[in-house]
């Protein structure tokens, strides 16, 4: 059986975690911006990293990944 992981998110555009929030996240913690299209994650210094923006990389793309 699959088993089901849900993040912590939002929809609201331009919406980004709060300071409260972050202090109440775990080190890992992941929080997404469905709206925007951007994830951070809680880093290990108590900072909240961005790790997805609205833009995508620059460079050339890499293979593709699996289907699902």
């Amino acid at each position: 059986m699959a088993i089901k992981i849900k993040f912590a998110a939002n929809t609201t555009l331009g919406a980004v975690p709060s300071a409260s929030y972050i202090s109440s996240m775990e080190t890992g913690e992941i929080a997404i911006n469905t709206a925007n299209g951007r994830m951070w994650v809680k880093h290990s210094n108590g900072a909240l990293v961005i790790v997805r923006g609205s833009t995508g990389p620059t460079g050339s793309p890499g293979p593709p990944g699996p289907s699902f």
